[in-house]
């Protein structure tokens, strides 16, 4: 049992050092705003098709898995859209909080969370969490990756943990380095960018030690609960896919000025080119799951 937490600690700490190496290459390239932009519609593919591929598959896979069968059922296929749903429903409120506390008649939350003011360091970088959609969806995925690996390491079948660890980290590397890429695109600070990778990189490592100790000193199987939560986690991650991609397409739609249409034509198909090679790199990895 300490053998397989040493492990585990190694795995996840190799998985959290590659993550925020990944995640830091966005910092070191070249500002230019076409470049950035460019870098930005490859990373929204890269998110687009990982949520598709990789995320939701994964999670109703365990489901299936959980419930011991290998056919259609309709009370799983319910369970599973309201879970997405859940998951996606539940971004859709954080994202909507403002409105929410004005139909409420309280005060919304402070949108200064960027500014320089004396508010503590750590309460500031959590409150800017909280306020962007993009962390906080990825960093509710991360933390159910998190508990579906220390769960596989709570069971003796070494497949499965290999099988977990490796399907986790072939989307978490390039997520990773498309967060600080699309936080950037949104001219969020480079200091407030690098904590939220920071606590991107931090979380799955964190949660998956904790699951593995809880479910070591409890037993029983968690299967179900596992499975939901990584399929509620793969609502979420829908619902960040769906509002970057909309915002990504979204500004291609300004009206260009004289002389301009051809290179905004140029630009269109280049980030349209840029945005279908990020969705072809978690196609490619994807089959290595199976």
């Amino acid at each position: 049992m300490i053998a397989r937490g040493i492990e585990l600690a190694v795995l996840t700490a190799f998985m959290g050092a590659a993550s925020y190496g990944v995640g830091s290459l966005p910092f070191r390239m070249n500002p230019d705003h076409s470049y950035l932009n460019k870098i930005s519609r490859f990373s929204v593919g890269i998110l687009i098709s990982t949520c598709l591929v990789i995320a939701i598959p994964e999670g109703v896979e365990i489901l299936y898995d959980a419930a011991h069968v290998n056919y259609y059922d309709q009370s799983l296929s319910f369970m599973i859209g309201l879970l997405l749903f859940s998951g996606f429903f539940f971004m859709f409120l954080v994202d909507n909080l403002e409105t929410i506390f004005k139909l409420c008649n309280r005060p919304p939350l402070n949108n200064d969370q960027f500014d320089d003011s004396d508010t503590s360091t750590v309460a500031k970088s959590l409150l800017s969490i909280f306020k962007s959609t993009l962390s906080l969806g990825l960093l509710i995925h991360a933390a159910v990756d998190g508990i579906a690996l220390g769960s596989a390491f709570s069971e003796d079948s070494k497949s499965l943990q290999l099988i977990f660890f490796f399907m986790i980290i072939v989307h978490k590397v390039p997520t990773a380095f498309s967060l600080p890429t699309l936080l950037l695109k949104e001219n969020v600070p480079v200091n407030i960018a690098k904590t939220h990778l920071f606590y991107f990189s931090l979380m799955t490592p964190f949660t998956s030690l904790l699951t593995y100790v809880l479910l070591s000193a409890v037993k029983g199987k968690q299967d179900y609960i596992v499975s939901g939560l990584v399929i509620f986690s793969g609502g979420s991650f829908l619902y960040v896919v769906s509002q970057f991609s909309a915002k990504a397409h979204g500004s291609n739609n300004d009206l260009p000025q004289i002389g301009q249409e051809t290179n905004n034509s140029n630009e269109t198909s280049t980030n349209f080119l840029w945005t279908i090679f990020g969705m072809s790199i978690p196609l490619l990895i994807a089959p290595f799951n199976y």
